[in-house]
Parts: structure tokens; C-alpha cells; sequence
């Protein structure tokens, strides 16, 4: 089974100040969940391998159950994963000719973040016919000779959790300068910081 949920949002706006000056401003956002579950019930044969013997073949008197590592119950594989990220940004546009002569100037700045959060397991003891509960096996389980040991069982169990938030801030210019529309000269710089970057002064400034 697996369901998928998902939201995006664009909203943009522009306002002329002043003749040849402009602000534009943009933000989106976009959200997504998803839910996967896949499992096998008690009566399949990959269990009934686990378990040692056939379903229902013993009960919890008996030494098969006993000794068994999953004497009831499937198996589970549940994962869900959210993630939410939005991005904001912001210029000023400015154009001005002077006869042979033309100006562009742009700044700006824009502000990203985004958050991933991720669960994936595997569970045993799983009773989907008895309102999805999960019944786990126990830790130990007895030897042919009646002696207690760990359930190996227990290292097949996984879980994988994840827990990640990226945000960046950046700040940039641009400058074209152009005369008699045969020359022109281009110039451009940017900066940016993120919780991703630590140290390294070299992703700091980038171009355009």
C-alpha cells in the first residue's frame, strides 16, 4: 500500500517604484508526504520458513513453538517520508539609458529552506487481521535442549531515521553597461551561506 500527499504554493508580485526602477519579489512552497507498507502474514511460506514449521502445526505448549523465532505473527515493512522546502526571492531591477549609453543594474537576495524527515523499518509479530497489531517474538527462545538463548531474529530488525533541514541565504548583484549597442561589459557576484557549507570558503561566492 502506498499513499501520496502533495501541496505547492507560487505567489509573485512586482511593483514599479519609480520610471526604470522595479521590485519583484517570488515565494514558493511545496510539501509532500508519503506512506509505504508492504508485509507478509503468518501463512505465507517466507514465514513459515522463519517460523520452522507449517502454520498451525503447534501451539505455545509444545517445543516447536517454543523454539521457534517468529512462532507467530508476519512481517511489516513501513516507511514514511515528509519533506517540506519553500523559496523567497527578492530584486530590484534598474534600467537607465543616457543617449549611447545603457545601464542595467540588478540585486537581490533569496532565502531557501528545506526539511526531510524519513522513517523506514522492518517489524516481525505482525497480525494484520487483528487490527493491524504487532505481537513481537520473544528476545529468547529455547534451544533442543531446553535452554534459553537470544533470538537471531532480532538482528534482522531495521530502522532507518532521518532528520535533515538545509537553509540558505544569498545575496547577488549584476551590472551590464552598454555603449553605442556595440560594447558591452558585464559584471556579476554572489554570496551565499547555508547551514550545508561549515567551513568552506570556497562555495561562499559564486556567479550569477
Amino acid at each position: 500500500m502506498n499513499t501520496t500527499n502533495s501541496i505547492n504554493m507560487n505567489i509573485s508580485a512586482t511593483l514599479d517604484i519609480i520610471k526604470g526602477l522595479r521590485f519583484e519579489t517570488t515565494f514558493g512552497y511545496n510539501y509532500s508526504s508519503s506512506h509505504a507498507e508492504s508485509y507478509l502474514t503468518e501463512r505465507t511460506n517466507h514465514i513459515a520458513t522463519l517460523r520452522g514449521y507449517e502454520f498451525g502445526a503447534y501451539s505455545s505448549t509444545d517445543a516447536e513453538y517454543k523454539q521457534s523465532v517468529l512462532p507467530h505473527g508476519g512481517m511489516l515493512n513501513a516507511s514514511d517520508n515528509r519533506n517540506a522546502n519553500y523559496t523567497w526571492r527578492n530584486s530590484l531591477n534598474y534600467v537607465k539609458n543616457f543617449g549611447t549609453h545603457l545601464l542595467t543594474v540588478m540585486v537581490g537576495q533569496e532565502c531557501k529552506s528545506s526539511k526531510y524527515d524519513g522513517l523506514a523499518q522492518t517489524l516481525y509479530g505482525y497480525l494484520p487481521d487483528r487490527g493491524k497489531s504487532i505481537m513481537a517474538p520473544s528476545a529468547t527462545v529455547e534451544d533442543i535442549n531446553g535452554n534459553l538463548m537470544a533470538n537471531r531474529l532480532y538482528n534482522n530488525l531495521t530502522q532507518n531515521v532521518v532528520d535533515r533541514k538545509s537553509n540558505y541565504l544569498s545575496f547577488y548583484g549584476a551590472l551590464t553597461y552598454t555603449y553605442d549597442e556595440r560594447y558591452v561589459l558585464n559584471a556579476s557576484i554572489r554570496t551565499d551561506a547555508s547551514n550545508r557549507f561549515g567551513q568552506d570558503k570556497s562555495a561562499r561566492f559564486q556567479p550569477v
